[in-house]
């Protein structure tokens, strides 16, 4: 299983892009979870899952999902691990 985490910067706050990444995770059978960052211009999100899967979510998330205007993915390799399963963090 890999692990990767995602630093999300753009208008990615109040726009439902972490529900719309929790729905897409979860439909890809992902694990992790994604969370507002308090700078108000990034989402963290840690994904777990094949690699496969985590490439399809990043292409889902590059598209600008919902009202999402995506600017900039920083993407790292991590082994910090979640409970298995997806969930927003509030």
């Amino acid at each position: 299983m890999k692990s990767t985490k995602l630093i999300i910067y753009g208008k990615v706050q109040n726009v439902y892009l972490r529900k719309n990444i929790f729905l897409k995770a979860t439909s890809l059978g992902l694990a992790g979870y994604v969370k507002n960052n308090p700078n108000g211009i990034s989402v963290e999100c840690l994904i777990q899952g094949n690699k496969r899967a985590i490439n399809l979510l990043v292409e889902y998330i590059k598209s600008n999902p919902g009202s999402a205007l995506v600017e900039k993915i920083k993407t790292e390799e991590t082994e910090e691990k979640n409970k298995g399963f997806f969930e927003i963090i509030y």
